[in-house]
């Protein structure tokens, strides 16, 4: 398997296994990776990792960054019923690019610059819905007392 980042990254996680919570018996029916061979796709790092046989998201740290890595299987843990190797996701977890308020204000701008504020508020006027939030927030102290 090939797996390509936007970004540099230090790890990646995968779900090991056919992970159906409808279909709980298919885990243990289909292969799950047992050892792999990881490699960058620079050559700055290549190492195995072993999986334990549970269903997790299972972080796969790396030595240095990389772009991408070649994940080789190199054993499996055998199915009861079939002989197909299951992953059911690859995911890799980042820290957002910028703060949160840079997007909300980037996010606000837009809405200002198109009027789509100005939609908002006409909106809550014509449907009451400031009036709506207002009496929700004093039935909810009334409960809450």
């Amino acid at each position: 398997m090939r797996v390509s980042f936007n970004r540099p990254s230090d790890h990646v996680m995968i779900l090991n296994g056919a992970v159906d919570f409808a279909r709980l018996n298919l885990y243990k029916d289909n292969n799950r990776l047992k050892r792999v061979l990881v490699r960058a796709d620079d050559g700055s790092f290549a190492f195995e990792h072993v999986f334990d046989d549970v269903v997790a998201f299972h972080k796969i740290p790396f030595p240095a960054e990389a772009r991408g890595v070649t994940i080789t299987i190199l054993e499996v843990y055998p199915g009861r019923r079939w002989d197909d190797t299951c992953v059911t996701a690859i995911y890799l977890k980042q820290p957002p690019l910028r703060p949160r308020y840079d997007y909300e204000s980037t996010i606000d701008a837009y809405m200002r610059l198109n009027g789509f504020d100005r939609l908002i508020e006409e909106y809550e006027r014509r449907h009451g819905g400031a009036k709506r939030h207002a009496s929700a927030t004093s039935r909810e102290a009334t409960t809450l007392q």
